[in-house]
């Protein structure tokens, strides 16, 4: 039975329909046991990357986790300019990094479900709750945080893996919205200063993995991983790179003219 003298949850408002995006660091965790430090700068450059974006999409809502932060929208455009605008702050970061341990890779999941923003609860919902109603403005509850964080663990890195539910069922709320097509959200098409982003990023992310297959075991990560994620990267940039003028389509010489 739910207890009305904490919560009188005949206050709370009523649940609409939103876009949840979780994006996180890739090895984290790895990288907390080679240099707090070093991962502390990666961490807050990915959430500098998102505030950077809520400033300019101010109809998204944020709520970073640690390492990790979700984002919410109403709109499939809103978030789309603000996953531009986070990952191409984050990409050149990542570009510009100098050996590979300066280099931090990210990568997120998507969804769409009833969400609830701790904000929007009124006060007089929590009775003489203070300290609650102060902590209330960083919760955030959605079953669509949980299809997202599931989904980031299939993303490339550097990339957004689109759970079923952002495809389908935003028609459902707003015949308008058109939700996404593809399992893989592909942040630069459009815009060919992100295009130009997303390619430098593609040749430093494969330059990464070579690194890393060198140095697996010190870095700690492991090269059943690395091929995953490698071949992940190459499946979702590859498209950016046209074929080679000497190559034909099947990665043969062509013959001499």
């Amino acid at each position: 039975m739910i207890n009305e003298k904490f919560l009188d949850y005949s206050k709370l408002p009523q649940l609409r329909g939103e876009y949840v995006l979780w994006c996180d660091g890739m090895g984290t965790s790895r990288e907390l046991n080679r240099s707090i430090i070093r991962t502390a700068s990666f961490v807050f450059k990915l959430h500098r990357a998102f505030g950077v974006a809520r400033t300019e999409v101010p109809a998204i809502r944020c709520y970073p986790v640690m390492d990790g932060i979700y984002v919410t929208a109403e709109s499939s455009e809103d978030l789309r300019v603000a996953i531009k605008i986070a990952y191409v702050l984050f990409a050149r970061d990542f570009i510009q990094g100098r050996g590979t341990q300066n280099k931090f890779m990210m990568r997120g999941g998507l969804a769409y479900g009833p969400v609830l923003h701790g904000a929007d609860i009124p006060d007089e919902a929590f009775g003489d709750l203070t300290p609650i109603r102060d902590t209330k403005r960083s919760v955030l509850l959605s079953p669509a945080m949980v299809l997202a964080y599931r989904a980031e663990s299939k993303a490339p890195p550097f990339g957004i893996y689109v759970d079923d539910s952002a495809k389908t069922f935003p028609q459902l709320v707003r015949p308008t919205e058109t939700g996404f097509f593809s399992n893989l959200y592909q942040w630069w098409l459009g815009d060919d200063e992100a295009t130009s982003v997303a390619l430098g990023l593609y040749d430093q992310i494969m330059f990464y993995h070579d690194k890393a297959k060198v140095h697996s075991v010190g870095m700690g990560y492991s090269l059943d991983r690395i091929d995953a994620h490698e071949q992940l990267a190459e499946e979702y940039f590859g498209g950016l790179r046209p074929l080679d003028d000497k190559q034909s389509p099947a990665g043969d010489p062509t013959p001499a003219e």
